[in-house]
């Protein structure tokens, strides 16, 4: 399963939109559900570990939830504060230095 997936799961169990989740992000502005719909399509190539702390934050979860979709490169990579999500399958992978 991919991030973004089990990231949209822990929204919809809050049960929020995309648009209330950005607001709890303090995300303001038009389209600023845009970043968080990005996110959960795996479409930001390195969502860094403060956006997805942000986004888990806003929906009440905790990093421990994502755990069994990380692989422990990923577990190295948020030493450095960046990931890169993967595109088709999988689990996020690190971002190369």
């Amino acid at each position: 399963m991919e991030m973004g997936i089990r990231l949209r799961q822990l929204r919809a169990r809050k049960g929020l939109s995309q648009s209330e989740l950005a607001v709890r992000m303090g995300l303001r502005g038009k389209g600023s559900w845009s970043l968080v719909s990005r996110l959960e399509r795996g479409r930001i190539a390195s969502p860094s570990l403060m956006l997805v702390t942000h986004y888990l934050n806003a929906c009440g979860a905790l990093f421990s939830e994502l755990y069994d979709v990380l692989t422990p490169a990923d577990l190295r990579a948020a030493g450095t504060g960046r990931m890169r999500a993967s595109h088709a399958h999988g689990p996020a992978i690190p971002e190369r230095a």
